[in-house]
């Protein structure tokens, strides 16, 4: 395994060692099942104060 890639079993187990996990996305994920409170965010389209561009 190279330096640059993951290790998805790690991740999962270090996730599913945590006492408390809030995660905060858009959508449903993977990494969000593992969560014991899933947050909603919104995104720029929903956002108050809409700016031209996307700086």
């Amino acid at each position: 395994m190279s330096a640059r890639s993951g290790d998805p079993a790690r991740g999962r187990a270090a996730l599913a060692a945590l006492d408390f996990y809030a995660h905060a996305d858009l959508f449903m994920t993977p990494t969000a099942s593992f969560a014991d409170v899933v947050l909603p965010i919104a995104s720029c389209f929903e956002r108050e104060a809409l700016k031209i561009g996307f700086e």
